[in-house]
């Protein structure tokens, strides 16, 4: 009996965790960003994606989501633009057999 070979596929995937999106404020310095710490970056987006147009993010700042703007809650003339860069997958590509892929025998 001959032994006929079939090509053997691969598929490339990833296993991707996708890093959440970053919020940032404009710093002192031109073209400088301050990403803000993990804990606040997370209630900014839990508030973002509810929709809200204003969030408190402290006693001290408020986020205006339309204005884009970070602001003194005791003054708002003070005022910081603030950025978000969206999610971005992380992980390692992996290689796996797709199925049917290999070597058939012949009858």
């Amino acid at each position: 009996a001959e032994l006929a070979t079939q090509p053997t596929y691969w598929l490339t995937f990833c296993w991707c965790a996708m890093a959440p999106p970053a919020w940032s404020w404009a710093g002192d310095g031109k073209g400088k960003w301050n990403k803000y710490a993990a804990a606040d970056n997370a209630r900014i987006e839990a508030a973002h994606a509810r929709g809200e147009r204003v969030f408190a993010l402290n006693d001290t700042y408020s986020i205006d989501f339309e204005q884009m703007l970070q602001y003194r809650t005791d003054d708002p003339d003070r005022q910081r633009a603030i950025k978000r860069t969206p999610a971005a997958p992380k992980g390692e590509k992996r290689k796996a057999p797709a199925v049917g892929g290999g070597a058939a025998g012949a009858a």
